[in-house]
């Protein structure tokens, strides 16, 4: 369809100018396309004497017209003017959703269909007028004999490259409009104040223990937890083992905006991280107070061991914040292969007052700090460097690759938790802090070993910063 813009209202013209028409082989006048204020007809006379009959002689007269220049063939252009009151009607009827191809002073085409309702919600304005047009009615059948369908195409709810129908149990789609916000989050850390009991005899510390079977799941560890709570716990977490990797992916990065922060300022996430529990907490780690509430003097050197934590970037920020007023001792597993080792090439800092060291052997040791004499020889290490009196602080970060097994989290990395706790307790100086990541606290063991910190530190707190991914079990 042709559309020309309609003129000034004012404007009208009882001339015209016409060219020869030619005639077709069985003496009819070829079609002649009309273009009026809305579109363009084609209309056939059916004899030359019909163009001065009677009733188009009124029409004439009526809705004066411009005849154009024979083109195509020897066709004829004629613009009709529409009067006042035509424009008034066509401008209601294009208000109301009606028109159609009109032509000739505004005349609606002979068996063409206007859209006589407002079209509803889940059609476009211009689908709606095409199915009208083809002799679609609302609630009838598509197709000439009415036996085709009756409503749109569903939207495909296919999960990823999943096959048609799959359904992923408490990950359905639902109608969620996301808007655009800028979300602004202050944390406060709700401390445990410090016990008054006194600490534990070594005597006392080995009748607490009790060694039982093997656990492979949490689903009866009731005792501290409400049955329903960690029932439906489990079932979320659950959710994920239908995901595939790649869906699992996308998913974690969207759901935490500091996954993609990466190298933008240190060399991973663990930086933001710890960057967050210091801000949280009042720098209480990079400016620390000495047993008389004292800060830390300009000539003061901090001292820090970051345990399980390669490639470092729990101390690469340490020393961001405090350049060459720090001194940090490293102690992490060495192993070329699983990529755990200390990375100071990467560090944005200085790094050449960093001291890694891995157990028996120092520099040539293998960093397993499941294996006690390790702890030992860390533990000596860091005295002899530090007058006997240890580091200011402690930060462990160690954990391992749990996939598929992220409900027995907790349960499977027991060891390596007790074992951080052990180096921390063996290397703080009195008056000492520090942050050690955790998982789960369902099982006896896990709240007994945070029973035995409250009675040894000031004061404690459980606590997960908003750097940390929202979906997995640490803490701190």
């Amino acid at each position: 369809m042709s559309e020309l813009d309609r003129r000034p209202a004012g404007s009208r013209s009882s001339s015209s100018s016409s060219a020869d028409s030619d005639s077709s082989s069985n003496g009819a006048a070829p079609p002649q396309p009309v273009l009026g204020g809305r579109g363009l007809e084609l209309t056939r006379p059916e004899t030359e004497s019909s163009s001065s009959s009677e009733e188009e002689e009124e029409e004439e007269k009526e809705c004066p017209s411009v005849k154009l220049p024979r083109v195509d063939g020897g066709r004829e252009m004629v613009w009709s003017h529409n009067t006042d009151s035509e424009r008034e009607q066509l401008s209601s009827e294009e208000e109301r959703g009606g028109g159609g191809v009109t032509g000739g002073g505004g005349r609606k085409k002979k068996g063409s269909a206007s859209p006589s309702t407002i079209p509803p919600s889940k059609y476009s304005k211009i689908s709606w007028r095409m199915m009208e047009s083809m002799g679609y009615k609302p609630g009838q059948a598509l197709g000439r004999s009415g036996v085709g369908i009756t409503e749109p195409i569903a939207e495909s709810a296919q999960l990823g490259r999943r096959g048609l129908g799959f359904t992923a149990g408490g990950l359905e789609r639902e109608d969620v409009k996301w808007e655009d916000e800028e979300v602004n989050i202050h944390q406060k850390v709700e401390w445990l104040d410090c016990s008054s009991l006194p600490l534990p005899e070594g005597n006392e510390l080995h009748s607490w223990m009790v060694e039982g079977e093997r656990k492979d799941s949490v689903s009866g560890e009731t005792h501290f937890t409400d049955p329903h709570i960690l029932d439906n716990i489990l079932k979320n977490k659950s959710m994920f083992d239908s995901l595939s990797q790649k869906e699992f992916l996308s998913a974690r990065q969207r759901s935490n905006p500091y996954e993609t922060i990466r190298g933008a300022f240190f060399q991973n996430r663990a930086a933001m991280k710890m960057a967050n529990i210091d801000a949280v907490t009042g720098f209480m780690f990079t400016n620390p107070r000495k047993n008389d509430g004292a800060p830390l003097g300009p000539l003061d050197i901090l001292y820090f061991a970051d345990i399980c934590a390669g490639p470092g970037g729990f101390s690469e920020y340490v020393l961001w914040r405090r350049k060459w007023h720090a001194k940090g001792f490293g102690f992490t597993l060495k192993d070329p292969n699983s990529g755990s080792d200390f990375k100071l090439d990467s560090f944005n800092s200085p790094c050449e007052t960093f001291d890694p060291h891995y157990g028996v052997g120092g520099y040539e040791g293998d960093g397993d700090i499941t294996n006690p004499a390790n702890q030992s020889e860390f533990r000596d290490y860091v005295m002899e460097n530090t007058e006997g009196q240890g580091v200011h602080f402690v930060m462990a970060d160690g954990g391992i690759s749990v996939e598929g097994q992220e409900n027995i989290q907790e349960l499977l990395l027991k060891q390596l938790v007790l074992c951080q706790y052990t180096t921390v307790l063996a290397t703080l100086r009195p008056g000492g802090c520090c942050t050690v990541k955790i998982f789960d606290m369902f099982t006896e063991f896990s709240v007994g070993l945070f029973y035995l910190l409250y009675r040894c530190f000031r004061r404690v707190a459980l606590f997960k910063p908003v750097t940390s991914r929202p979906a997995n079990s640490e803490r701190g």
